[in-house]
């Protein structure tokens, strides 16, 4: 396989896995924060 396009499916790789993290991320925080207010009243 040609080092170029490996270069460029590992970056699409990394992109693609650092916004599932990202979109991961803000949804339990979204979840953490509903359940704490929720909690709280």
């Amino acid at each position: 396989m040609d080092t170029q396009v490996e270069d460029v499916l590992d970056r699409i790789l990394q992109e693609k896995i650092v916004f599932f993290i990202d979109y991961f991320v803000g949804k339990m925080y979204l979840c953490t924060a509903y359940i704490e207010k929720e909690l709280s009243e």
